[in-house]
C-alpha cells in the first residue's frame, strides 16, 4: 500500500509507539519492503512537557517558572529560545539516513507525539526536517487503507467561511474567498460574518468538496471534544477575549469537536486558518489523535490542514494563498503545502518569515495526494 500511493519522489512512513520511558519507531520506505525498528530513549512525560513548553513559548501563558509570557511577537520570533526542541531530535534519527532520496515523510504519531511539530524538529545535521522534506501526518497506519481508498479527484466546488471577532478587522477574516480564485473548482461560495453561525457552518461544510475556514479557535485541554471554532450567534460576532469559565455564556458561538462528530458528512478537503485548530493532546495514554482534526476525519474528511499553534494573520494568509495557487496548478496537496512553506521561509526581504513559527504551524493530516 505504501508503494502504491507514494509519490514518484519517494516516501518514508514512520509509526511511533510512545511508552512510559521509551518510544519505539517503526520505519518503512516506498521502495523497500524491510521494516526497520529502533528504540528511542524518550518517554511519554518528557515529550508532553516539551510540547506544552513550545505552545507556551508561541501562544503565551505561564512558563515552567510561573512567569506569564505574552504571545510571541510576529516580527521577533527569535526573541524566545526554542533550542529545547533539539531534545526531540532522537525521534528523527531512526530514519535520518533515508531522507535524501525520498521527499515525503508520513508520520503516524501516538500519545503525546500527536503534539510534536515534526517539520520543525532539527535533524542531527542541524537543519529542520521541514526544510529538506515534506511532512504529513496520518491518524494511524491502519486508517491509511480507508483514507487512500478513494481516487484523487480535483474538487469541483469550494466554500470559504469566515467570521471575525468583535475586536478584529473583518477584512483579515471574512474575505478569504479571494485566496481560492486560482483553483480548479468550478464555483466558490462564501459565508461570512453574522451569516456564519455554528449551524449554518456545519451544514455548509457537510456539502463541500473543499472548505476553507477562517475563525478564532479555542482549545480545551481538559476535554478535547470541547475544542471549538468560534462563529456568530446570528446577531453578534464572538469576542476573541472570552475566558473558558464563561463557556455557558459563549456556547451559542461555538462549533465544538463533539458537534462535528454528530454530523452526517464533512468536506473532503478542509483547511482551517484558526489559531491552534490543529493542536492535539492525548487525553489518555492510548490516544492517537484528538480535537478538531480528529472530529472532521471521523465525520468523513479525507484530509485536514490546520495549525498547531496561534498563527500570524498575515503570514498564514500568504502561505495558504501560495498553497491554493499550487493546488490549482495540479500539484498534490503534500507538495503544494511544502513548497508554500519553503517559499515563505526563503523570503529574503522579510527574514523573520524564515522562523518556523511562521512556516511550520500548518500540518496536513490524512490523504496527502
Amino acid at each position: 500500500m505504501v508503494e502504491q500511493h507514494a509519490p514518484p519522489e519517494g516516501m518514508v512512513l514512520v509509526s511511533y509507539f510512545c511508552g512510559e520511558r521509551d518510544t519505539y519507531c517503526f520505519v518503512l520506505t516506498s521502495d523497500h519492503n524491510l521494516l526497520r525498528m529502533q528504540r528511542v530513549p524518550l518517554g511519554r512525560g518528557r515529550i508532553a512537557r516539551l510540547c506544552r513548553r513550545l505552545r507556551t513559548v508561541f501562544n503565551g501563558g505561564a512558563d515552567s517558572s510561573g512567569v506569564l509570557l505574552r504571545p510571541l511577537p510576529a516580527r521577533r520570533p527569535d526573541k524566545r529560545d526554542t533550542g529545547f526542541l533539539s531534545e526531540l531530535t532522537p525521534l528523527l534519527e531512526p530514519f535520518a539516513d533515508l531522507l535524501a532520496q525520498r521527499r515525503l515523510v508520513a508520520v503516524s504519531a501516538h500519545g503525546p507525539l500527536v503534539g510534536v511539530p515534526f517539520a520543525a524538529l532539527p535533524l542531527p545535521s542541524g537543519r529542520r526536517l521541514g526544510e529538506s522534506n515534506a511532512v504529513v501526518n496520518v491518524p494511524s497506519v491502519s486508517s491509511l487503507r480507508y483514507l487512500m481508498a478513494h481516487p484523487t479527484v480535483p474538487p469541483h466546488t469550494a466554500v470559504a467561511i469566515g467570521c471575525a471577532g468583535r475586536e478584529d478587522d473583518t477584512a483579515l477574516f471574512e474575505h478569504d474567498d479571494a485566496l481560492l480564485g486560482d483553483g480548479p473548482w468550478r464555483s466558490v461560495s462564501r459565508m461570512a460574518g453574522l451569516a456564519a453561525t455554528p449551524t449554518t457552518v456545519r451544514d455548509a461544510l457537510a456539502h463541500a468538496e473543499l472548505a476553507h475556514v477562517t475563525a478564532h479557535g479555542y482549545t480545551d485541554t481538559g476535554d478535547p471534544l470541547d475544542t471549538a471554532l468560534l462563529f456568530s450567534d446570528g446577531l453578534t460576532r464572538p469576542s476573541r477575549n472570552w475566558e473558558p469559565h464563561n463557556l455557558p455564556t459563549h456556547a451559542p458561538y461555538l462549533l465544538r469537536a463533539r458537534d462535528i462528530t454528530l454530523a452526517d458528512a464533512a468536506p473532503h478537503r478542509l483547511v482551517l486558518r484558526a489559531c491552534s485548530a490543529g493542536w492535539g493532546e492525548a487525553d489518555h495514554p492510548g490516544a492517537d489523535l484528538t480535537g478538531l482534526t480528529w472530529a472532521f476525519l471521523r465525520s468523513g474528511s479525507r484530509s485536514v490542514i490546520a495549525p498547531r499553534w496561534d498563527v500570524n494573520q498575515e503570514s498564514s494568509r500568504e502561505l495558504l494563498a501560495s498553497f491554493y495557487r499550487r493546488l490549482g496548478r495540479g500539484e498534490p496537496a503534500w507538495r503544494a503545502l511544502w513548497e508554500a512553506q519553503r517559499e515563505l521561509a526563503q523570503d529574503a526581504t522579510r527574514p523573520w518569515l524564515g522562523h518556523f513559527f511562521h512556516w511550520g504551524a500548518f500540518t496536513l493530516t490524512g490523504d496527502w495526494r
